[in-house]
């Protein structure tokens, strides 16, 4: 569950993150899914610093 500011006043709506392992990154994402560069072992997540 995430806390969303509408514009008018806050609301509670659910999400759900996607988890990807591969060597290349996914080709379609949304704001916090994961991504596991399994030749590296790094750990990415996807976010919008706006």
């Amino acid at each position: 569950m995430t806390w969303f500011w509408n514009g008018t006043y806050w609301e509670l709506k659910s999400t759900t993150s996607k988890f990807t392992a591969s060597d290349d990154p996914p080709s379609s994402y949304t704001e916090g899914d994961f991504w596991y560069e399994s030749d590296t072992g790094k750990l990415f997540i996807r976010y919008d610093s706006t």
